[in-house]
């Protein structure tokens, strides 16, 4: 009997403790399949490695100090997939020798990549810290120059066959910094980085997750409901698994495999919203973006299902089509309480999809015609009549600009309104920058036709020249009929390079500020990610090195919150690039800057309109994910600058009246209540 009862526990034991299958598996198989496909194919640009060591094959016999178009093509797709040593070791008797015009791009490629080698030398190992970031600190100047200084070497040399070389004064600029030797920089080519000994703004990396990764998206929100914000996290390639990140008291701890998400790969950006109402955030993860005729993959549609777990729905929602893409929307575009979708492709097309509660209904006939190579969509209400109407960023044509008319029946009204510029194009938003309860509007310039330039004209701009070849645009609302292009007067007639972006608040002065991501697929392109402060809603200073927020890794997605609960925002920021071996960490920069008092309201849905009115100013706010590349949380994180007291807060038909400063509230505007929560 003992022995039996000892058997049946046992059994017991074994049972509960038994891993559960993973209920994602078809959706995991079917992404494997799509990469084993990869594996094999020198072109696909996955694979640099593959290519490299084909090429490398065919340069056996050729003399090593010859330069030949061949082993330049080797050496920079040895660079590109990380081994930088390999691309130094095909090309080094060329650069020993002396500097001609038919060696040039030679010392140009081994510059590059002995400062790669140092970043993987140096940065790769400094998690928790502002790594690879301008200006260098004396925690995060390299410890091992010798990489470095052999850079500076080349850039030197370089610099005296051609001193006009924007592009290597700006890298020698940046090794010289990176081993801390400021001093090898001759005063001809030193670039001034304009800092600031008194900068209130201040952000500190704190992320302790070393993981390297490619470029990819973010999202930061409340995945469980719990009361702090959570991270969701993406990567390119479909060999790079996502990323579930539960905050724990402050602390981000990985739950990925425990939230069935193994296996679950790839994706240059996503999205979150309740699709389903069920109060829980969920995930659409959106690939194949710059992928050409490699890019024929699917979405996945990730339903939280409120216990840490994320069940792949994509089929049964309708949404399993194989498209390159990697920017899409919510939101509710007919106002029946459910969440609609917009999905951008780079084939040239746009599809708009109906919630119908269980799956999406494509709608066929909207008016919405666009046939361009979609990199961007914005979702915001331009005309103040309670329906959101549809931006359209697009490289290389047109971006376009839909009125909803109800009934998911949209008007292009591109012409009227003015938005149809940059025509190289990317991130873009709707936000009230100048808290006058109109939506303005941002959009990246990104002009890829002229790859050498844009990185040229983007180091100028710190070298203090005018650049006019591919800035982004800041459009005002007046009022509801027209746009009006301010960029020049607010400051942002600037070659940002941007890829990601958000907007949030950094400071609490109640004006909203821009972040964004830089770079491109070109290994040169090796820029800060920027940062601009809102001066009063009038104009934008630069504070992208006197910030912490100078990160010279490719950036991409980007995402504002509290995730600290002390009532600044922070960002999260995933940075890589999208060849094999440009990955890095990705960042969590905590905000240490001036505190400023501030309010936050949780519990509204997307697309609700909050003013908030104190007797100093009025703060005019729409909830949302924000920028197109990267999501905020949905909490409503409202800064009020020297503000000690808040006279009211209007929601739609609700007011709320004697809510305190510096406090958290969550807002049921169905019954126009709200419950103070801290």
């Amino acid at each position: 009997m003992k022995l039996h009862l000892f058997v049946m526990v046992i059994f017991v034991f074994l049972s509960c403790t038994k891993e559960r299958p993973n209920p994602n598996q078809s959706a995991i198989d079917r992404l494997k399949n799509l990469y084993q496909n990869t594996k094999t194919d020198a072109n696909h640009p996955y694979q640099n490695e593959l290519k490299a060591d084909l090429l490398a094959e065919q340069l056996h016999d050729l003399p090593s100090n010859i330069p030949v178009q061949l082993r330049y093509e080797t050496a920079y797709e040895y660079l590109k997939a990380g081994e930088n040593e390999k691309a130094i070791d095909v090309i080094k008797d060329i650069i020993i020798t002396d500097i001609t015009n038919r060696n040039y791009e030679y010392f140009r490629l081994g510059a590059l990549a002995y400062l790669r080698k140092a970043e993987q030398e140096n940065c790769f190992h400094q998690s928790g810290k502002n790594a690879c970031t301008l200006p260098f600190t004396e925690s995060t100047i390299h410890t091992n120059k010798r990489s470095g200084q052999r850079s500076v070497e080349l850039l030197l040399q370089m610099l005296k066959f051609k001193p006009n070389d924007v592009e290597s004064k700006w890298l020698l600029n940046i090794a010289a910094r990176a081993i801390g030797s400021v001093e090898m920089i001759p005063q001809e080519h030193y670039i001034n980085l304009n800092l600031s000994e008194n900068s209130e703004i201040e952000f500190v990396n704190t992320f302790q997750d070393a993981s390297m990764g490619h470029a990819g998206g973010s999202s930061m929100e409340d995945f469980d409901n719990d009361g702090d914000l959570d991270l969701f996290v993406t990567s390119y390639h479909l060999n790079d698994n996502v990323r579930y990140y539960v905050n724990e008291n402050g602390t981000f701890k990985d739950h990925t495999k425990k939230a069935f998400l193994n296996g679950i790969t790839g994706g240059l950006n996503l999205i979150h919203g309740d699709v389903n109402g069920d109060g829980f955030q969920d995930i659409l993860i959106l690939r194949g973006g710059w992928l050409e005729s490699f890019g024929n993959l699917p979405p996945s549609l990730l339903i939280n299902q409120g216990d840490h777990t994320f069940i792949d729905r994509t089929e049964e929602w309708g949404i399993l089509v194989y498209q390159p893409t990697q920017t899409a929307a919510f939101s509710d575009f007919n106002n029946d309480g459910q969440l609609d979708l917009i999905l951008g492709s780079e084939r040239k097309s746009v599809r708009l999809y109906e919630n119908t509660g269980a799956h999406f209904r494509q709608v066929e006939q909207s008016g919405i015609n666009c046939k361009g190579f979609v990199k961007g969509i914005s979702v915001g209400d331009v005309n103040n009549d309670g329906l959101s109407d549809i931006y359209i960023s697009v490289l290389g044509d047109e971006n376009q600009l839909y009125l909803n008319k109800d009934n998911f029946q949209f008007e292009d009204k591109t012409e009227i309104f003015g938005v149809a510029s940059p025509i190289n194009s990317f991130v873009t938003w709707f936000f009230d920058y100048n808290n006058d309860g109109w939506e303005d509007l941002f959009v990246g310039g990104y002009n890829i036709d002229n790859k050498r330039r844009m990185i040229d004209e983007s180091i100028k701009d710190f070298m203090g020249d005018t650049v006019a070849f591919s800035h982004p645009r800041l459009y005002r609302n007046e009022g509801g009929s027209k746009f009006t292009d301010v960029t020049n007067e607010v400051g942002l007639n600037k070659e940002l390079f941007a890829m990601g972006g958000n907007y949030g608040d950094v400071n609490n002065d109640g004006y909203l500020d821009i972040y964004l991501g830089t770079g491109e697929f070109n290994m040169w392109a090796i820029m800060p990610n920027r940062l601009f402060i809102n001066q009063n809603g009038e104009y934008f200073t630069d504070e992208t090195f006197n910030s912490g927020l100078g990160m010279i890794q490719k950036g991409h997605g980007i995402s504002f919150g509290d995730f600290d609960n002390d009532g600044d925002q922070d960002i999260f920021h995933t940075i890589g690039g999208a060849v094999q071996g440009d990955v890095f960490m990705n960042y969590l920069y905590e905000n240490k800057s001036t505190p400023r008092n501030w309010i936050t309201l949780s519990g509204l849905l997307p697309g609700s309109r909050v003013s908030v009115y104190t007797p100093g100013f009025s703060v005019q706010r729409t909830v949302s994910t924000g920028g197109s590349f990267g999501n905020n949380s949905l909490w409503l994180e409202i800064g009020l600058g020297t503000a000690t007291k808040i006279d009211s807060i209007n929601i739609s038909d609700c007011t709320f009246v004697d809510l305190q400063v510096n406090s958290k509230y969550k807002v049921n505007k169905q019954i126009c209540e709200i419950e103070k929560l801290q």
